[in-house]
């Protein structure tokens, strides 16, 4: 086992000739690390990497159905509802009845919410310069290319 398996851990057993180490915990414990370096960044202005992200999807969108939030972050409306609340508690952002469906909901940033998205971009944006000295760019984008196709591969 080289040394890279062994930091992520035991190996799975080989299960009809499988290769024994899991791609999904490999990949798993890379998003574990790079997520908690941003974190880090982040910590002080008292937002988390997936809180962040929303804050700035939200930016960039004005205001919108939260639909088209969960579409854009690639998230299930629970887990939206979920990374949504504190920040709607803590006045970053509001959630009003759209007035052209008055079941569905549109999100928005309040005026703290702006301010905290420009401070937090600062710190994202040192994280960011930092992962990127790190970790090839192109590793990672080819990373993302290859296992895009297991979206439609089902679960076969």
């Amino acid at each position: 086992m080289d040394e890279t398996a062994k930091s992520i851990g035991t190996p799975m057993p080989a299960f009809a000739g499988a290769p024994g180490v899991c791609l999904c915990a490999r990949a798993r414990a890379a998003a574990r690390r790079l997520t908690a370096h941003y974190d880090a960044h982040l910590e002080a202005h008292g937002v988390t990497l997936p809180q962040f992200g929303l804050l700035a999807t939200i930016a960039a969108a004005g205001e919108a159905p939260i639909a088209q939030i969960a579409a854009t972050v690639a998230l299930d409306p629970s887990t939206l509802s979920r990374t949504l609340a504190p920040l709607v508690a803590a006045g970053l952002v509001e959630s009003l009845t759209d007035p052209s469906n008055r079941r569905a909901r549109i999100v928005r940033l309040t005026a703290d919410g702006r301010q905290k998205v420009n401070a937090a971009g600062r710190a994202w944006a040192k994280a960011q310069n930092t992962a990127a000295a790190l970790i090839d760019a192109e590793a990672v984008g080819a990373v993302y290319r290859q296992t895009k196709a297991l979206e439609g591969a089902g679960r076969g």
